[in-house]
């Protein structure tokens, strides 16, 4: 909807208040720096994030209200420049999305390692202590160097909330490759729509801290481009090992993202160009920036 009449001060406040968001043709949205609200979370184009699902209340043995925490809890929580599914359960997202373009990849600011408890989570976050010795990196899943654009931005990609474990190898080898990659994909295409996260597909993972932090054995990236009114998509899915392989040897179709990850992923495209690049491994549109 385009408005001929200018913003009178008092609307662009309100609007601002509100948070900034980023359009795609064909009716996607995302929302890039305020918490939706449910009417606006069925209108965005992220995994759903089951809501409602923190606590549960029940009488104990002599009839007393309590509150208990959920085995499956979820939340979602919106950051300068990105949003993520936490799961309790793992100490770790779900998901996280956010999307990439390249005014985004101006260096503004530098990285400072600010890692710290996010404190939005109501259940709490894993806590840095429960890194320190264990002998895995503080991974990020959206990556700092996507964020440079605003100290904000960057300096939320260091809450916990963010870092899953991840093999020091796997951190700074081929996942950092595949994150320079995607970086280089942003140059190509009018904007990327990225979903990245742990494959929690069991019951019982390697777990280190106090907070018994997950130790996933696999990570998935999920990348829409879209350029113009045309889109396509690549999914990868890396184990979390040292691995001397290019990422392009884990390239997979967003279906097998989403088969092993029990997510809905771009489930706002139309339907006859969802089911044809979310089946579809196809490397035209992104192979000018492969190199094998």
């Amino acid at each position: 909807m385009k408005l001929k009449n200018k913003f009178s001060p008092l609307l662009l406040i309100i609007l601002l208040s509100i948070g900034v968001f980023s359009i795609y043709s064909n009716n996607l949205i995302f929302v890039t720096d305020s918490t939706p609200t449910e009417e606006e979370l069925n209108k965005l184009e992220v995994p759903k994030c089951p809501k409602n699902t923190l606590f549960i209340s029940k009488k104990d043995s002599k009839g007393v209200l309590k509150t208990l925490e959920k085995e499956n809890s979820h939340q979602l929580v919106s950051h300068n420049g990105f949003l993520l599914c936490y799961r309790q359960k793992y100490e770790q997202p779900e998901w996280v999305c956010y999307t990439l373009n390249k005014s985004k990849l101006e260096k503004n600011v530098k990285r400072e390692n600010n890692f710290r408890v996010d404190k939005s989570i109501v259940t709490s976050s894993a806590d840095y202590s429960d890194y320190k010795g264990s002998g895995y990196d503080k991974g990020h899943l959206v990556p700092c160097g996507d964020l440079t654009y605003s100290f904000d931005s960057m300096n939320d990609s260091f809450y916990l909330s963010n870092i899953s474990p991840q093999n020091k190898n796997f951190n700074q080898g081929i996942w950092n490759e595949l994150e320079k990659k995607v970086r280089k994909f942003a140059l190509k295409f009018d904007e990327l729509y990225i979903v990245t996260g742990p494959i929690l597909d069991k019951k019982n993972f390697k777990k280190i801290g106090l907070n018994q932090v997950s130790v996933p054995e696999y990570y998935y990236k999920a990348i829409l481009g879209k350029k113009q009114n045309e889109y396509s998509a690549i999914g990868f899915i890396i184990p979390n090992t040292e691995n001397d392989k290019s990422f392009w040897n884990y390239a997979v179709t967003i279906d097998q993202i989403e088969k092993k990850t029990k997510l809905d992923l771009f489930h706002l495209l139309d339907d006859q160009i969802e089911e044809k690049i979310e089946s579809r491994l196809n490397y035209s549109n992104w192979i000018s920036s492969k190199q094998k």
